[in-house]
């Protein structure tokens, strides 16, 4: 009886680990159209959605999504929820220092959403006095911060993207700093603020540059 169950065991063991290796999991926040985003079907849709699927296919490997938190993004890589992030992931050298990133994807700049006719423009004197919402955990959350904070400007981040846009439609926030790629037109039609402008911050250190990050344990294992 302990041998059958031992051998048992031993073959669950191994067709856990062979489905482990079919499957790629990837961890992504779908509120940023047309990168990622859900269909009015419930369905996961956008370019980095389609990225995905055509990895999956190269590695005749299943893909799988698990939605989390943009903050919790890493901490959940961390613990293995999930193999890979591809939800706006930027290549710093901070999150270097944590985990792995493949080459780069593409590039996309940030922008600041303010209403037309404030005057605001994206420096910390102009700002000055003013709330600023931002993704909890982006780059632009780190940038502000850093540049912006000190200066007198309300830093406000967010972890629900659409929270913040709901301020801006009842006018809680002065500004917004997030992706130039994501859907403008679809966060205009939300906040009601179609007298909105866009503006680049215009500076280097807010450029994203989007990779898909991964864990170096699963890199080296996939690799056959």
């Amino acid at each position: 009886m302990t041998a059958a169950l031992l051998l048992a065991a031993s073959v669950c063991t191994a067709a856990a680990h062979a489905a482990e290796f079919d499957t790629l999991r990837y961890g992504v926040e779908a509120q940023y159209p047309p990168f990622e985003s859900k269909a009015a079907s419930g369905e996961l849709q956008g370019l980095d959605i389609d990225v995905d699927n055509a990895v999956c296919a190269t590695a005749k490997m299943k893909c799988v999504w698990v939605e989390t938190w943009f903050d919790g993004l890493i901490p959940a890589l961390q613990g293995r929820k999930f193999n890979a992030i591809n939800s706006a992931m930027n290549a710093t050298d901070q999150r270097r220092q944590a985990i792995d990133f493949t080459t780069l994807v593409y590039r996309v700049p940030t922008q600041l959403i303010v209403r037309t006719g404030s005057g605001l423009e994206p420096t910390p004197a102009s700002l000055k006095g003013k709330n600023i919402g931002m993704l909890q955990g982006s780059i632009q959350e780190s940038f502000a911060k850093a540049h912006w904070a000190n200066a007198g400007v309300n830093v406000v981040p967010y972890q629900d993207q659409n929270q913040a846009y709901r301020d801006l439609k009842a006018d809680r926030l002065d500004g917004y700093a997030r992706t130039f790629g994501s859907r403008t037109n679809g966060l205009l039609v939300q906040t009601g603020r179609r007298r909105d402008t866009a503006l680049p911050v215009g500076l280097s250190a807010t450029t994203k540059s989007w990779a898909a990050a991964l864990r170096s344990a699963f890199a080296r294992a996939t690799m056959r």
